[in-house]
């Protein structure tokens, strides 16, 4: 899949999200450990945020953005990163988004599945770097008793594969802890 054609099925999903009649908006943090794993070699990450990391090319995005619906069934959620370093005349700029659906099966303790597609893009000086990146996972939510956000847990698998030639695919496998604020 070429970045073009990322970006329009990107879009085309975003355009989409928009969730009917009232909904619960939310925005929050993960935090939590992956494993990034590419031809044979593993490295592990413990982060607070999960976020745009440098090490690892800022593959996964750290702050939800998202609506449920007024049922606290279904969401549609934008997971993002950017970070940005300059040294010297020297800059490197990582940005990450992806663009998810999860779906609960309950409105207050329940589990969920997601699923999401995305993109990575990498920058350094005049050259860059474009990785599509796609995944799921399983969790589990607690609405707050108070009924003003909520705790998440998740298992996600995401795989990013460049495209450039260069660059190999890397699969990721994650465990993420999560708070997200209601903002209605």
């Amino acid at each position: 899949m070429r970045p073009r054609r990322s970006l329009v099925a990107l879009s085309v999903l975003l355009l989409g999200a928009a969730p009917a009649g009232a909904g619960t908006w939310q925005i929050g943090p993960s935090i939590g450990m992956d494993v990034f794993s590419s031809q044979g070699s593993t490295i592990t990450v413990v982060s607070a945020p999960a976020g745009p990391e440098l090490l690892l090319g800022g593959i996964r995005p750290g702050l939800r953005i998202g609506s449920w619906d007024n049922r606290l069934e279904n969401e549609i959620y934008v997971d993002t990163g950017f970070l940005f370093l300059t040294s010297e005349g020297s800059s490197v700029s990582i940005l990450s988004n992806t663009l998810n659906y999860a779906h609960a099966f309950g409105r207050r303790s329940a589990p969920y599945f997601t699923l999401g597609l995305g993109f990575t893009r990498i920058a350094y000086e005049n050259d860059s770097q474009t990785s599509v990146l796609y995944g799921g996972g399983v969790g589990i939510r607690e609405r707050l008793r108070h009924g003003h956000g909520s705790i998440r847990t998740e298992l996600r698998i995401d795989r990013a594969d460049s495209q450039e030639t260069f660059s190999e695919p890397v699969n990721i496998i994650g465990v993420h802890v999560g708070f997200d604020l209601d903002l209605d």
